[in-house]
């Protein structure tokens, strides 16, 4: 069985999680940015909902450490 993994490890683990996110989003700008422009309106909802949440999620994961 393993040990619980530390509060460190935690965070570490978050952040890889965070900067993947965060260059597959900068990846996908062009595409977002282009499917906002289109009049597909239920996948322009669905991509919208995605920045709006990795901005709240990068927000929140940069004001942790002054909490």
């Amino acid at each position: 069985m393993r040990a619980a993994p530390t509060a460190t490890a935690l965070a570490v683990q978050s952040r890889n999680i965070f900067i993947g996110i965060e260059r597959l989003i900068e990846r996908r700008i062009p595409f977002i940015l282009r499917g906002m422009f289109n009049h597909r309106k239920k996948l322009n909802a669905v991509w919208v909902g995605i920045s709006v949440l990795a901005v709240v999620s990068m927000v929140s994961y940069l004001l942790l450490p002054l909490v």
